[in-house]
């Protein structure tokens, strides 16, 4: 009895496992269909598809399983840079590895091979599935909280798609600097060229350039194991952490979402780049009135188009390229947007300024030399250096130190010390002192051509810089005529100036 029993039981438990094979299956299959339907793609003609149709299965297969549809398309790219998947005759282009198709899979199981060869929906879901395998592993590096919605965050799940070889290593070992050969990178620098407007002006400036790699986090040797393969790197530090924003996949705006336009943009009547239509305002909200669509008909175009209606009632769509999620502090937000919300948000996005612990910003709180000079160093993008300099009221562990050093070491000592021994890091900003160091920082040029009629400047110590300032439209004073030098500034009221000058 004993012996029946445990043969029922292993019975039972290979009919369960058939069972759920089969439901697994099934559902697949129904994903598939469900794709190839709302692509209006006919997965049993051996024929390529059109470029919006390739567009639309590769997308529609990243989204199902919860990854940027641009490291999808990244990826295809790179594999692949026409999408084909099928050549002349009908048969799957195999690569010299014995790469299938589209997504060049060369890991699969016998009773997979052709299917992959076949079904080009099978097979990009089979490409689609190992980056989301890659994506789980923890042998792998992390970057921040691994948010799937963040491109860069995909950064080692896209090396693993290729392999963890030496070849793909993000630095080289001989030289200590990137490595702009490696497979990931190549596949990057694919998805930012895809964002390219009509100028060929990147719109998706991707963070991973900045991810802070050292030579000693990667220990490879090209040495081979007992098959005979090169060894795959052994990855040092599993997690990395960065204090810069970074970058938001373009589709998952649902409708209801107000976004923000990045640059000057079209407000197409249709979705298409060739035609004439209303402009919209850099760093303008809009609200997503409904799911994208596909280009009518580029042959390039790897964005997708959403609805959109603007503040003023006009609709119409815009390139996803285009547009960024904005980020509302608990304190400041969409119900402020008279009040600079636009470049608050605009700023932040760019990793400009940053709120405080409790996703505060703290709009009226008075800013000071310290933070100034962080806000600076990212708006021009300084490299950190280390702090060696004489403050005593500086340490060179706090978090603003190699800020202070980057702008009292630029060409323009944009900073300097209140005394040789004291920078004033905790004192508040005067509105003077924020007219020297803007012009310091980018340079702005008088205009004899404009009167600026300020009473209170002239003999000022900062009374040249300040007219400088109102030369160029940057700020006006009070409506009393009167600018107050001497008065401290606050968070918000730096913000806009700031954002005026970075958009001169």
């Amino acid at each position: 009895m004993g012996k029946e029993g445990t043969i029922r039981r292993n019975i039972g438990a290979v009919i369960a496992a058939l069972f759920m094979s089969m439901l697994i299956s099934q559902g697949a299959f129904a994903a598939e269909n469900e794709i190839a339907e709302k692509c209006g793609y006919d997965n049993t003609s051996k024929e390529n598809p059109s470029y919006q149709v390739m567009n639309c299965l590769l997308t529609e297969a990243a989204l199902k399983a919860n990854i940027p549809a641009e490291v999808v398309k990244g990826i295809a790219t790179q594999e692949n840079g026409e999408w084909k998947h099928f050549d002349e005759s009908g048969k799957a282009i195999i690569s010299e590895d014995g790469g299938i198709g589209i997504m060049q899979i060369t890991n699969y199981k016998e009773s997979e091979k052709d299917q992959l060869k076949n079904d080009l929906i099978f097979n990009i879901a089979k490409g689609v599935k190992m980056l989301n395998e890659n994506f789980k592993r923890s042998d792998l590096p992390r970057i921040n909280d691994h948010d799937r919605n963040k491109i860069e965050s995909w950064y080692f799940a896209v090396m693993a798609y290729n392999g963890t070889k030496p070849v793909n290593s993000p630095i080289v070992r001989d030289t200590g600097e990137r490595n702009k050969e490696a497979y990931q990178e190549k596949v990057f620098r694919y998805i930012e060229a895809q964002s390219s407007d009509i100028n060929g002006d990147i719109l998706l400036d991707l963070k991973h350039d900045e991810l802070p790699f050292n030579k000693s986090d990667f220990t490879y040797d090209n040495s081979k194991d007992e098959s005979g393969n090169i060894k795959n790197i052994e990855f040092e530090k599993l997690q990395y952490n960065v204090d810069f924003v970074l970058t938001e996949t373009k589709h998952h705006f649902e409708q209801g979402t107000i976004v923000s336009v990045t640059d000057a943009v079209k407000l197409r009547s249709q979705p298409k780049t060739k035609s004439d239509e209303p402009q919209l305002e850099k760093d303008e909200f809009l609200t997503i009135t409904g799911p994208f669509t596909y280009d009518l008909i580029s042959n390039a175009n790897q964005f997708v188009w959403y609805p959109v209606v603007d503040v003023e009632g006009q609709s119409g769509y815009v390139a996803s390229s285009y547009l960024r999620g904005i980020h509302e502090f608990d304190d400041f937000g969409l119900n402020e947007t008279d009040k600079g919300f636009k470049e608050v948000n605009a700023l932040y996005q760019l990793g400009i300024i940053k709120g405080y612990t409790g996703n505060n910003f703290q709009p009226d709180s008075l800013l000071t030399r310290a933070e100034a000079a962080v806000f600076l160093s990212r708006a021009l993008n300084l490299d950190k250096l280390p702090y060696n300099l004489s403050f005593k009221d500086v340490k060179k562990d706090d978090w603003f130190a190699e800020d202070i050093a980057a702008v009292y070491h630029h060409p323009k000592k944009i900073f300097s010390g209140k005394s040789s021994t004291y920078f004033g890091a905790a004192n508040r900003l005067t509105r003077g002192e924020m007219a020297a160091v803007l012009n310091r920082a980018f340079e702005l040029t008088e205009s004899s051509g404009k009167t600026v009629l300020l009473t209170d400047i002239e003999g000022h110590y900062f009374g040249s810089d300040i007219r400088i300032l109102a030369q160029n439209n940057i700020t006006a004073g009070y409506p009393d005529g009167t600018y107050k030098p001497d008065n401290e500034i606050t968070r918000l009221h730096f913000t806009l100036l700031l954002y005026r000058v970075l958009n001169k």
